[in-house]
């Protein structure tokens, strides 16, 4: 592009005006899920403490909104009107970035129909994120009654991704699933966007900023129960129950005597896995088998959706980053939940999140263990 062209582009852009909110008039919305109460009990650690005392939050409604001649970006969250004004409430921000920016969006492609935007901008990249965010905003869809023509939502780079996976465990067709450049601006000739989660509040870990999550909506019991049901494909190897879940193949948050700890549960019938080894139908009948899990903190561990009520977990964090999202997942769940705040040796230009793992006292687990092989 030459600079005429650029200037051109400019210049287009500021005459086209700035993003507003749209108006009540440019869409529709029809409630799915009444506001609710998030009710968490405070857990104590191995060691006796109370890192994480009880608390309650309000749950918002959930929805549906449904603009007519709606626009997108492929790849993005945010849903546009015909006049370019945006959604406010789709967002995974607290206010919608896109009031007050330059309404630049031209057209590249018209789809006939109704189309689902299910994007969460990046997120969905992501194991937990799927799970709990992308998932939960297409149960909030399937429960409106609303039936889409088409999907647009992200399926990862391969045809065996754990987004395609899932999406196929959830019933939603391939062929109903777009494929487009990413950035590609749509309009659509209905265009639907159930509510995000965006359950979180700013906060930081060892000074460094991070977006600290608070609840999770008690019917997403009801999804992870409903992607059960469909997983027919049942892992016909015979494992213990007893899981300990391996990260030593993960760039972070490895747990550094692995061997070690591995060797004391190995006593009690635990059995090493990489999870990132076994297919999704394989890690949700692993979960749901299991009686007793014990990991570092990781993705991963969102499979607790798929646990019987009641099964014992046991969560390693590293020493100064305790994200929450898997200790509110199991709360939501009814799992029994425990935790273990462990030393982080390095940490000088290490953020919390990639915190490496060390139990100093695997002694303590193992008395964990011991004590919940009794009540088994």
């Amino acid at each position: 592009m030459n600079i005429t062209d650029r200037i051109g582009r400019k210049i287009n852009a500021v005459l086209s005006g700035k993003i507003k909110p749209c108006t009540a008039k440019e869409y529709t919305y029809q409630k799915v899920f009444d506001s609710t109460k998030f009710v968490f009990p405070g857990y104590k650690s191995l060691l006796g403490t109370v890192d994480f005392a009880e608390y309650s939050d309000d749950v918002r409604e959930f929805g549906v909104y449904t603009l007519k001649n709606g626009i997108f970006v492929f790849g993005a969250e945010e849903v546009f009107s015909a006049k370019k004004n945006v959604l406010e409430p789709i967002t995974a921000q607290h206010k919608n970035p896109k009031i007050g920016t330059l309404k630049n969006l031209k057209v590249q492609k018209t789809i006939d129909g109704t189309v689902a935007n299910l994007f969460l901008s990046g997120l969905e990249k992501n194991y937990y994120h799927f799970t709990a965010e992308c998932l939960l905003r297409w149960w909030i869809l399937k429960n409106s009654g609303i039936e889409p023509d088409y999907y647009a939502v992200y399926t990862g780079t391969k045809e065996t991704s754990f987004q395609n996976q899932l999406l196929e465990l959830a019933g939603i067709p391939k062929e109903k699933i777009l494929k487009l450049p990413e950035g590609t601006v749509i309009q659509a000739e209905k265009l639907v966007a159930p509510t995000l989660v965006n359950n979180w509040k700013e906060g930081s870990w060892r000074g460094y900023q991070a977006c600290i999550k608070q609840w999770l909506p008690l019917w997403a019991k009801d999804l992870y129960s409903f992607i059960i049901s469909r997983n027919t494909e049942k892992d016909s190897r015979k494992k213990s129950p007893y899981i300990y879940i391996e990260r030593d193949k993960a760039p972070v948050r490895k747990i550094l005597n692995s061997a070690e700890l591995f060797e004391c549960l190995e006593k009690y019938g635990f059995i090493k896995v990489y999870l990132e080894d076994l297919t999704v139908s394989e890690q949700i009948s692993l979960f749901n088998n299991a009686k007793i899990i014990v990991s570092p903190h990781g993705a991963g561990l969102a499979n607790l959706s798929y646990c019987q009520p009641k099964t014992k977990v046991l969560e390693l964090y590293p020493e100064f980053f305790h994200e929450p999202g898997l200790r509110i997942l199991s709360t939501v769940m009814g799992l029994d939940y425990n935790y273990l705040i462990c030393k982080s040796p390095v940490i000088e230009n290490v953020q919390p999140v990639a915190e490496d793992i060390l139990v100093e006292d695997i002694s303590i687990v193992e008395n964990w263990i011991k004590e919940r092989n009794d009540k088994i």
